[in-house]
């Protein structure tokens, strides 16, 4: 069953009055606005957070994980699952996890802890 030419109240796009008295769809500027000052806030807070000097650093903090031992593999797992919980790109930790504990190993354990930040940020969500 078709709409036809004059398509049901509930399917017309949402209009407003504009100050001009003109009607005009709703502006997504303002939503477009917020997630960007958002996103600069966290990029803010990542450039001039300690994180940044740690960045630097990689083989020194692979070096540090391999000293674990047996529990290397599980520190990675939920220190990637934590810090991708709150934000943080999951390439990065998954260069140091590959460093730390070899490729294969290393994306095992970097999806496994991908895998449990994401659903853990689903279940607060």
């Amino acid at each position: 069953m078709s709409a036809g030419p004059n398509p049901p109240a509930e399917l017309k796009p949402q209009l407003t009055e504009a100050a001009g008295g003109s009607l005009c769809a709703k502006s997504p500027w303002p939503k477009m606005v917020v997630l960007a000052a958002i996103v600069g806030v966290m990029l803010a807070l990542v450039y001039l957070s300690p994180l940044r000097a740690w960045l630097g650093r990689l083989r020194e903090i692979s070096d540090q994980i391999r000293g674990l031992g047996v529990l290397a593999p599980l520190v990675v797992m939920v220190s990637i699952a934590v810090l991708v919980a709150v934000g943080f790109p999951r390439l990065v930790l998954c260069a140091i996890a590959g460093m730390a504990l070899g490729f294969w190993s290393g994306l095992l354990w970097a999806q496994l802890g991908t895998l449990l930040g994401n659903y853990a940020t689903f279940l607060v969500a």
